[in-house]
């Protein structure tokens, strides 16, 4: 009897502590994988999470394929996400105070591939709504250098956010640059045998720079535009047209009364006898009628008020041009532009620790040459051409060539020749022949 009561306390304490136990939510029942993408509008022998401008102005597309299996997940929302932590409801969510997360593309978890424009996949975080992005994207990423995101496959529960699968793998990381880099600057150029040796200043805040390109071209004359023209002035708006109440009719002025006619009567005519004491009829007494008071003027109507003047339009912004030497120009290299086609390559230098260096022996001597560089970084970006140097290249005379020339004949070594006797500099090299002779007695 002891026993059973000690079984049923036992059951009893354990039955509480399960009502006391806090309710955790369902974890995710479904599994959602995917593979790694195959791309369209890319070169096929560059990395496929690389990415850079050129990529995002041919408008390249990841396609994956994936699979969502497991409870109730095939019916839930499908939807890819570009950013950080984008598996997490909160950092989806339109009210985030931090926005790491930018949506790419929905789609649906019954479906085995999706299409990813990497426009979309590099949107700003601001971005809301799935309406595909233009080039225009390829001009918004903030910052230099490479550019970390991952891509994060969810399906989740539209009622209440919750995820209803586990992602294997839980995102797919890329890496992009779509700013090219700036040239460098303070160009100068200086004669070489065949080749120009250049001098610069290093752009600054890269950190991500590979090479410098040469480029060089025959000087001649500047085309007729370097830079942008100035944008044209606004439009003046047009001015308001006054339009002032029509003046009131004046009044009309009142008929005058019209004179009295009556006149004095007959005057008597009677003669002999008592005189006549008739006299004359008392003279009429009308005077003309009162004149008609003339009626007040109607006021006129308030005049309308001018509209206002419309706002000229902003004049557009002037084209920045590039200063230019006007005895160094070129018809093919524009500071400024990229590198156009027929220009010459004349060389290639590695960053690391650079401020200069020579070109490839391609020019020809005593021909002026105008060169310019740009820089590429390590996604392949390309920048636009810095600003012209301009030198000569010149035959070097070494030793050996000068002491030919002077007439010298022997060969075969610095050690083995005999002393000219054809020109002054050959007899001046006596001495250090003498000087090999002796050292060749010794051995």
């Amino acid at each position: 009897m002891r026993f059973f009561r000690l079984f049923v306390a036992t059951l009893w304490l354990a039955a509480l502590g399960i009502a006391a136990s806090p309710a955790h939510a369902a974890e995710p029942t479904g599994i959602l994988t995917f593979s790694p993408p195959t791309w369209k509008h890319r070169a096929a022998d560059r990395l496929i999470n690389i990415l850079n401008r050129k990529d995002c102005l041919d408008d390249a597309t990841a396609s994956f394929s994936y699979s969502v299996k497991g409870g109730a997940a095939p019916n839930g929302t499908f939807e890819v996400w570009s950013g950080a932590a984008c598996d997490v409801p909160a950092n989806r969510s339109a009210t985030a105070v931090t926005k790491s997360c930018v949506l790419v593309k929905a789609g649906s978890a019954l479906e085995t591939r999706i299409e990813l424009p990497f426009r979309d996949m590099i949107k700003p975080y601001s971005t809301t709504g799935t309406e595909p992005a233009g080039e225009e994207a390829c001009d918004s990423v903030a910052g230099a250098g490479l550019q970390t995101r991952n891509l994060f496959f969810v399906v989740y529960n539209a009622q209440d956010q919750t995820s209803l699968v586990t992602s294997a793998p839980a995102s797919w990381a890329f890496k992009y640059d779509v700013t090219a880099p700036p040239p460098p600057t303070n160009v100068g150029a200086n004669p070489g045998d065949k080749t120009l040796v250049t001098t610069f200043t290093a752009p600054t805040g890269e950190s991500n720079l590979l090479h410098y390109h040469l480029y060089c071209s025959p000087v001649g004359p500047a085309p007729a535009t370097n830079g942008g023209d100035a944008g044209a002035a606004g439009a003046d708006g047009t001015a308001g047209t006054d339009t002032g109440g029509t003046a009131g009719t004046a009044g009309t002025n009142a008929t005058a009364g019209t004179a009295g006619t009556d006149t004095g009567g007959t005057a008597g005519t009677d003669t002999g006898g008592t005189a006549g004491t008739n006299t004359g009829g008392t003279a009429g007494t009308d005077t003309g009628g009162t004149p008609g008071a003339e009626a007040t003027s109607g006021t006129g109507g308030v005049a309308g008020t001018s509209g206002t003047a419309g706002t000229a339009g902003t004049a557009g912004t002037a084209g920045t041009s590039a200063a230019l030497d006007p005895n160094c120009t070129s018809s093919l290299l524009i500071p400024g532009e990229k590198v156009p086609a027929g220009a010459i390559d004349c060389g290639q230098l590695t960053v690391q620790g650079t401020s200069g260096g020579e070109t490839k022996p391609v020019l020809e001597n005593d021909n002026p040459y105008a060169i310019a560089i740009a820089t590429e970084d390590d996604v392949n970006n390309v920048g636009v051409l810095s600003s012209l140097a301009c030198g000569t290249p010149k035959d070097v005379t070494g030793f050996f060539e000068a002491y030919n020339k002077a007439g010298g004949a022997a060969g075969g070594g610095y050690c083995t020749f005999a002393p000219a006797h054809h020109n002054a500099l050959a007899i001046g090299l006596a001495l250090m022949l003498g000087a090999c002779a002796f050292w060749r007695r010794r051995k």
